[in-house]
């Protein structure tokens, strides 16, 4: 393969779904996920350590290898597409019925943010490889995202504990 190509096919690509998703559906969440109304009386250094997170969960793939060579990778990949079908869900659900019990429990009104958890460990899965020497991506990848699902998980209870 080609070497150039070989640094485009990284695991940020299975990020682009989910920018996408977002970047669609984010204006018809309930007003509570409005960034103005998300943040107000959140602790500054909640919101440091979830900006830090989300920006390494997010970068470190860039260095990581996508491939489905292994069976590994394969379970990867059901989890990641499994993870981003119940994250997918978990918005439609507070979209298409704000006021159900659901939406109106802390289980569902966060959802959105601990469901992530599902498709970045299956990114963590899909390989072992790294552009970089020595650098054993899954493990670290995998810490740093139980990190950023736990803060940003823990803002958005205190934001619905705030509603």
């Amino acid at each position: 393969m080609n070497k150039s190509l070989t640094y485009l096919t990284n695991r940020f690509l299975l990020l682009i779904p989910i920018f996408i998703w977002n970047i669609v559906w984010y204006h018809q969440l309930p007003e509570a996920f409005n960034t103005n109304f998300f943040n107000i009386g959140i602790p500054n250094y909640i919101l440091y350590a979830e900006n830090g997170l989300r920006l390494i969960v997010f970068s470190l793939p860039l260095f990581m290898r996508l491939s489905f060579q292994k069976k590994q990778q394969k379970i990867g990949l059901v989890v990641y597409i499994t993870g981003i079908s119940i994250y997918f869900s978990s918005w439609l659900a507070l979209i298409q019925w704000p006021q159900s019990n659901w939406s109106m429990s802390p289980v569902g009104f966060t959802a959105p943010a601990y469901t992530t958890l599902i498709f970045l460990m299956g990114m963590a899965l899909i390989g072992k490889d790294s552009f970089i020497k020595r650098f054993k991506p899954s493990l670290y990848y995998t810490i740093v995202s139980i990190l950023f699902v736990l803060v940003h998980s823990w803002h958005t209870l205190m934001v619905f504990n705030n509603l």
